[in-house]
């Protein structure tokens, strides 16, 4: 395995219907024509006692969680894998993560309104993009991230914007 470390995103894509329901809405309400890769799902990665975790919003009964990195690459085999440029910023981005852990995950039904930059969520309830935005926008060295409207960037867009911006492919599979 790379040497991965706290603050790395990692993008997946599942095969259940939700994840094709959300790459099929960000198809159609992004335009996404480039590529062909959209991701459905985004994580953070925390090095936590000695060991990788992936920290993310999911819709189970846990909300934000975090799950260990060979676990989770277990369960998801579609993803990328990025670096965002947090320079010395990692004590941030764990104290922010501990911040939201526990936190519930978004009502599905306010899932559309993402779409339309609609969602007036608050840090209450998180989507996983908006755990990721929320998290990684307390380091000084991504300025990028602050246009970002928290509530309504999906993982694909965050996905592109990365890409754009001083971030690093550590894998792909």
């Amino acid at each position: 395995m790379r040497a991965y470390t706290t603050g790395d995103l990692i993008f997946t894509r599942s095969t259940g219907l939700i994840g094709w329901l959300i790459r099929l809405g960000t198809a159609f309400w992004r335009e996404v024509k480039d590529e062909g890769w959209i991701p459905n799902h985004v994580g953070i990665l925390s090095q936590e006692r000695g060991e990788l975790q992936v920290y993310e919003a999911t819709s189970s009964k846990d909300g934000v969680a975090s799950t260990p990195l060979r676990k989770y690459l277990r369960k998801h085999r579609d993803y990328r894998i990025v670096r965002v440029s947090c320079r010395g910023e990692w004590k941030l981005i764990k104290k922010m993560l501990r911040t939201y852990d526990g936190v519930p995950y978004e009502k599905w039904l306010k899932m559309p309104s993402v779409a339309f930059d609609r969602n007036n969520g608050t840090d209450s309830h998180l989507f996983c993009s908006e755990l990721a935005v929320r998290v990684l926008r307390v380091c000084p060295s991504l300025q990028w991230l602050f246009h970002l409207p928290v509530n309504n960037t999906d993982p694909d867009e965050l996905y592109r914007i990365t890409r754009k911006h001083d971030a690093t492919f550590l894998d792909r599979k």
